[in-house]
């Protein structure tokens, strides 16, 4: 999981600095929204198909060794002992948690302001009218409109609400909310959230004002005022009124936004292609399959009691660890061959330096294991030891 997360923020960052580079200005609206989606779908796919090219490795925990003072050791159960080595999981967790509960909150209001308002249905939308001086708004084919309007104003707010139902843009803000909660970390997602939502007023403002050009500018002056932002929600004086002037004036050049496309995937493709590579680069050597679910477990000559021995009189405990009394777990991987040999040995979690290099140089001193196997056949099977140093 941690891998994912990495990678995933990773693509996104090299998508939204892309974006930020090339295609912020300038670019048609429509265009900018279709690669902020593509980019948002691509930086939660690309490390999944990174994974599967991988040979979906996962790795198996074995019981955690404890060794200390006078080889003091045991094995503890591991589902009885807290796994201190997925406590970052819980850490990241929590904002995730708190950004669903927001999230969850905003909609339960949003349902009750639906289902509490009398409205009627015109042109394939539902319109619901509020107290004078609320803000319009929509979502999905529900519009929000306050009562008191001058007709020539509301037609043309009704015109930009019924184009952001018409065009789904409720589904964009839902994606990129989703978004939010993985990548809650990343502040780009957070910057072009904002974005996406600035061009959903461009798109809407094009549609809407193309008949009375002047007159709806004048409208979007007229209520350019502040007003708190809403997930769920497109609200039409929501977003920054000179740069969705400047986009509505603007006219856009198709070949400019080609050559700048043209110019953008390729670089695009060229940092997928890096870290292709720089996962195929973390792999064994041997670039052998490593399976994730073997029918038959890789197994310790004598199993789990023979591995304790084994530690118990092979690891010593560093002297300056403990001089400084340092503790802690040292979480170790290797894959066991096809052919029972002891590769690929890395740390995967580590306390100290002196801990850490023991940890490692003893796992490389261990026999050869019995191979798993999947239909009778001998497989590598990428395993982790978890090795917790004692004092106490």
């Amino acid at each position: 999981m941690a891998s994912y997360i990495i990678q995933s923020n990773i693509t996104f960052c090299i998508a939204g600095i892309l974006y930020l580079l090339f295609l912020r200005k300038g670019m048609p609206a429509t265009v900018q929204r279709g690669y902020l989606l593509i980019a948002g779908g691509v930086s939660l796919l690309f490390p999944l198909w990174l994974s599967a090219g991988a040979g979906n490795k996962l790795t198996l925990d074995l019981p955690v060794v404890q060794v200390g003072l006078q080889h003091v050791l045991r094995t503890v159960d591991q589902a009885t002992q807290t796994p201190d080595h997925y406590s970052w999981i819980w850490i990241y967790t929590i904002p995730s948690a708190i950004i669903v509960l927001v999230l969850w909150i905003q909609y339960f209001l949003l349902s009750r302001r639906i289902f509490s308002g009398k409205g009627t249905w015109v042109n394939g939308v539902f319109i619901i009218y509020e107290r004078e001086g609320s803000e319009p708004a929509s979502f999905f084919k529900t519009i929000f409109l306050p009562i008191g309007l001058e007709p020539q104003a509301e037609s043309m707010i009704l015109k930009h609400e019924t184009a952001h139902a018409q065009q789904w843009h409720s589904l964009d803000n839902i994606f990129y909310s989703m978004l939010k909660i993985v990548f809650w970390c990343n502040p780009l997602v957070w910057f072009l959230h904002s974005e996406l939502r600035l061009v959903h007023e461009c798109l809407a403002d094009k549609q809407a004002g193309m008949d009375r050009r002047d007159d709806y500018q004048n409208l979007l002056i007229g209520t350019a005022i502040f007003h708190s932002p809403r997930i769920l929600t497109n609200n039409f004086s929501n977003s920054n009124l000179k740069r969705r002037l400047m986009m509505f004036n603007e006219k856009q050049s198709v070949r400019k936004a080609f050559l700048r496309m043209a110019l953008v995937l390729p670089v695009f493709c060229f940092c997928g292609l890096i870290q292709m590579h720089a996962q195929s680069a973390g792999d064994n050597s041997n670039s052998k399959m490593v399976y994730s679910e073997p029918q038959v477990m890789p197994e310790y000559p004598g199993g789990t009691a023979a591995l304790a021995e084994f530690l118990a009189s092979q690891i010593e405990y560093p002297k300056d660890a403990k001089k400084n009394g340092v503790e802690g777990n040292v979480f170790v991987s290797f894959v066991v061959t096809a052919e029972g040999k002891v590769t690929g040995v890395q740390l995967k979690r580590g306390v100290m330096g002196a801990l850490d290099d023991e940890a490692i140089r003893v796992v490389k001193l261990m026999p050869d294991w019995t191979p798993g196997t999947i239909n009778g056949k001998p497989v590598d099977v990428e395993m982790v030891l978890p090795v917790a140093f004692r004092l106490k």
